[in-house]
């Protein structure tokens, strides 16, 4: 659920970039002649994507097994479209590969989907490519991911449905991204002893918390959340007991606490969670429940 800025190129920057490195004459020349509508579906893209309307855009289904390819783009196939990321977007020997690297450097805070906790290592078609090959090539629909955000939880999936949308880290509400809609409980029956849920604003609309409760469901975040901030969550604990013999709350909260709730990007990070929690428990009573 972090923000990331799109890649500056054009989607018709990038199809040029492309262009130079396929050898076809024939897929080359129908490349080129529907261009512009190429560019109609990437701006159809761009508008069904911020208006949270990316569950309309038609689906293309494609099967080798089946005999199915379908034309999506005038003469242009499914199995064209689609084979172009990988053999002349992706190979490391193309110009295109510059295009590539810098998408997958765009996410200095880690995997955009998890919230950070995942280090990115590949891009993911936002729209799986295997239903959508009209935007495989489309810089606003490559999301740099972690390898268990997209290839173990996320995979192919698309949504058919508003509430079954994972939020789209370039185009989404910025609802998504700038208020606090994930908080945690401590629970000391609990294996991990603390226990992250969904917990949208009231202001929000039903379909909005359903949105975020799914994708805190995919990505598994519960889970991952409590599995990467355990250690740090006992260690503190220990601090604050071990404190607590000569200081007071505030003291606490302003030692060890406060600067991690500050310095957190986002309202989400599971870090500034957990001390907010810890911080609430210290200001709420003489003995906390942590």
């Amino acid at each position: 659920m972090l923000k990331i800025i799109k890649n500056s190129n054009t989607f018709e920057s990038t199809l040029d970039t492309v262009l130079k490195g396929i050898k076809e004459p024939n897929l080359i020349s129908r490349i080129k002649k529907h261009k512009p509508d190429l560019i109609k579906e990437f701006e159809s893209y761009e508008d069904n994507t911020t208006k949270g309307n990316g569950f309309k855009i038609p689906i293309h289904n494609f099967s080798k097994r089946l005999n199915i390819d379908p034309l999506v783009v005038g003469s242009l196939r499914h199995s064209e479209l689609s084979s172009i990321y990988s053999s002349h977007f992706v190979p490391e020997r193309l110009d295109s590969r510059v295009i590539y690297n810098t998408i997958l450097a765009s996410s200095v805070e880690g995997c955009p989907y998890c919230g950070g906790i995942g280090s990115v290592k590949e891009l993911d078609h936002f729209l799986p490519k295997s239903k959508y090959p009209q935007f495989s090539l489309l810089t606003s629909n490559l999301v740099p991911s972690c390898k268990i955000c997209n290839q173990d939880l996320k995979k192919s999936k698309f949504a058919e449905v508003y509430e079954d949308q994972i939020i789209h880290p370039y185009n989404d509400f910025n609802i998504f991204f700038e208020d606090k809609w994930i908080d945690v409980n401590f629970n000391p029956n609990h294996e991990k002893k603390i226990e992250f849920f969904v917990s949208p604003p009231d202001s929000w609309s039903e379909s909005d918390k359903k949105r975020a409760d799914f994708h805190f469901k995919l990505f598994d975040l519960a889970e991952r959340y409590s599995t990467f901030i355990a250690g740090e969550y006992l260690n503190t604990k220990q601090s604050i007991e071990n404190l607590r013999l000569v200081h007071d709350n505030q003291f606490i909260i302003d030692c060890i606490l406060q600067h991690v709730i500050d310095g957190a990007k986002t309202p989400n990070d599971c870090r500034r969670i957990l001390y907010e929690a810890l911080k609430r428990d210290l200001l709420s009573s003489i003995n906390p429940i942590i």
